[in-house]
C-alpha cells in the first residue's frame, strides 16, 4: 500500500496524492484511514436476498388486503437475518451464502434500512424494506447498474455506468474477492 509522509507536503498536495492513489488504495497520512475506491458488483447472493424480501413484501401486501396481517406485517420492514435463518432451516448452505452482502443493495437504491438505533448506538438493526426501484427491478421492469463504485460507505457517481443488468442476469453473477480488491 502506498504511503505519503505528512511532513512531505501541504494538505492540498496530500489530497492530490490520495486522489491519484484511490483506485489501488493508500493510507491517509493525516488520519491513517485506508483510502480506496471499491468496485462492487451486484451478485447472485445479493439478488437472492432481494428476491426473499420481495416475496415477503408480496405476502405482506396480500395479508394487509385480506385483513389477516400479523403485528409484524403491519410495518413494511422485515428482519432480514431472521428471513435468511428461515431459509437456512430448509437449506443451510444456501443461507450461509446469503448472509454477507445484502446490505450493499442500499447502494443501488434497491433496499432501505429502517431508521433506528440499537441500545449500543449502532444503526444495524437488521430491518430492511424493498424500495420501489427494488420492486421494479424484481419485476423485470428496469435494469440497474451491474456495479457501483463505493468509497467510505458512499457511492461515487462520477464514474461512468458502462453496464446494466436484469434481475435474471444478477442471479447468475458470482462474487469474486480478487475482482473487488483489484477494482475489476
Amino acid at each position: 500500500m502506498e504511503r505519503f509522509r505528512y511532513e512531505d507536503g501541504s494538505l492540498e498536495e496530500i489530497r492530490s496524492w490520495l486522489k491519484a492513489h484511490i483506485d489501488k488504495g493508500a493510507e491517509c497520512p493525516c488520519c491513517n484511514q485506508v483510502v480506496k475506491l471499491y468496485k462492487r458488483r451486484l451478485n447472485k447472493s445479493m439478488a437472492a436476498v432481494l428476491a426473499l424480501i420481495y416475496r415477503w413484501e408480496r405476502n405482506r401486501q396480500k395479508a394487509l388486503e385480506a385483513g389477516t396481517a400479523t403485528a409484524e406485517q403491519l410495518i413494511p420492514f422485515v428482519h432480514v437475518p431472521s428471513l435468511i435463518a428461515e431459509l437456512g432451516a430448509q437449506n443451510p448452505r444456501q443461507a450461509a451464502a446469503l448472509r454477507g452482502d445484502f446490505a450493499k443493495l442500499k447502494h443501488w437504491g434497491l433496499l432501505e434500512q429502517m431508521p433506528a438505533k440499537r441500545d449500543d448506538g449502532s444503526k444495524r438493526t437488521g430491518y430492511w424494506k424493498i424500495t420501489e426501484r427494488g420492486t421494479q427491478f424484481m419485476r423485470g421492469q428496469i435494469k440497474v447498474e451491474a456495479y457501483v463504485w463505493i468509497y467510505n460507505e458512499a457511492v461515487i457517481t462520477t464514474r461512468p455506468v458502462l453496464e446494466l443488468v436484469t434481475i435474471r442476469e444478477a442471479l447468475k453473477t458470482t462474487f469474486n474477492y480478487q475482482d473487488l480488491m483489484d477494482g475489476r
